[in-house]
């Protein structure tokens, strides 16, 4: 693991990150979202786009659940 991200799952890595955030911000320009909500508000999305993934294995909750994992016995499934 480096930073969070597992390099077995090379999907959420930092080009995903930058690629959420570019959805994101075309999502917020094009929707006119900027002038419908706070710069804080808008500050916070980008903040959760960037957290989004961190320590995510790559499994579906319910293969999580099925297979018994120690994320699902520790947070009861």
């Amino acid at each position: 693991m480096s930073l969070g991200y597992f390099k077995e799952n090379p999907f959420h890595d930092v080009h995903h990150i930058i690629d959420s955030m570019q959805a994101m911000h075309y999502l917020i320009t094009v929707g006119n979202l900027n002038a419908q909500i706070k710069y804080l508000d808008i500050f916070a999305v980008f903040v959760s786009n960037i957290i989004h993934d961190y320590e995510h294995s790559g499994f579906s909750n319910q293969f999580i659940v099925r297979t018994k994992h120690p994320l699902a016995i520790r947070y009861s499934d």
